[in-house]
């Protein structure tokens, strides 16, 4: 059975971490929502709308962010009704024009309730072992325009939407005949590659390099976690350690973390990886910026002949 649980609607620190899926297992880490409030602009500017099983919904909120390699829409209605739309792109004009249904996360919350589920562009039945494949998106979205002087945003949307949670058996809806016109984004337009002087984290996952496009570091009380994130597919990494820790090279481990050494984990689609072995160097650390690199491996908590292997792991962070 498949549970995916929606984050409450909110911005996010970026937006991503706006209100977006995770597993039952394995929230979307809430460090990224702590920075929410400071990145949105003021809501209400510009328009939204869009056809839910024929009936028009009009957002009495609107809200975007474009940066760091992602662009975040939201319209948002009484009682917590909302819809999010979240693809990996940059400032105009390179991020004009259509997507594929794989490369934006479209998500439908009809409103405030209890366990936060909503409906999302892919059927969570065809999922197997965790993987989420990039042909079971549906939709469609294109970006318009974008207008860099008066910081607006404006596009069309459609897709089928499925309740996250299958247990309750509930029908999909169809959103058809979107539109959002001259939204207001947030500007946090940055370079995330290495060898800039922005937040980056990057690592081959099994071999393959990945650039995580939204990367953050939070520290609360004395705890220290360095994240990483995608939007679609959705991919997350994170290292917990003591936020006092000094430059060297420590081990990480299952039961680290929380004053207990280094622990980390990795999530894809709906699979969450566990660390059974791995190692961490901190090259600095003076309290406004960690750097270091890392490398573990961990298995499927729902399958431990699952592993994967996580290699040539380098991040550098402000710690705010």
């Amino acid at each position: 059975m498949k549970k995916m649980k929606m984050l409450p609607a909110a911005l996010l620190a970026f937006f991503v971490s706006l209100n977006f899926i995770s597993c039952d297992t394995e929230p979307v880490d809430p460090v990224f929502l702590d920075n929410i409030e400071d990145q949105v602009p003021d809501t209400g500017s510009g328009s939204f709308q869009v056809n839910i099983d024929g009936e028009l919904f009009t957002a009495t909120q609107t809200q975007a962010v474009i940066g760091e390699g992602l662009i975040a829409i939201q319209g948002s209605g009484s009682n917590g009704k909302n819809v999010s739309l979240v693809l990996e792109g940059e400032a105009a004009p390179s991020s004009i024009g259509e997507y594929e249904p794989s490369d934006v996360l479209m998500i439908y919350q009809p409103e405030t309730n209890p366990d936060d589920y909503g409906y999302i562009n892919y059927n969570p039945d065809l999922v197997i072992g965790g993987e989420i494949p990039d042909d079971i998106y549906e939709g469609s979205f294109t970006i318009t325009d974008i207008d860099t002087v008066n910081k607006t945003i404006s596009g069309t949307f459609s897709f089928t939407g499925y309740w996250s949670n299958t247990d309750d058996e509930i029908e999909s809806v169809e959103l058809t005949s979107g539109v959002f016109t001259d939204v207001s984004y947030a500007d946090n337009t940055t370079n995330p590659n290495p060898g800039s002087d922005e937040d980056y984290i990057v690592a081959d996952i099994d071999g393959t390099e990945t650039d995580f496009t939204i990367a953050v570091a939070l520290v609360s009380g004395n705890f220290l976690t360095v994240s990483g994130q995608n939007v679609a597919p959705p991919k997350q990494i994170q290292l917990m350690m003591d936020a006092d820790i000094e430059a060297g090279t420590y081990s990480i481990t299952e039961d680290g973390g929380f004053g207990n050494g280094v622990t980390a984990m990795y999530s894809e689609g709906l699979a969450l990886y566990v660390v059974s072995s791995g190692e961490l160097t901190i090259i600095s650390n003076d309290g406004d910026v960690i750097k270091g690199t890392f490398e573990f491996s961990a298995y499927n908590s729902d399958d431990e002949n699952d592993t994967i292997d996580i290699t040539n792991g380098d991040f550098e962070m402000q710690i705010p």
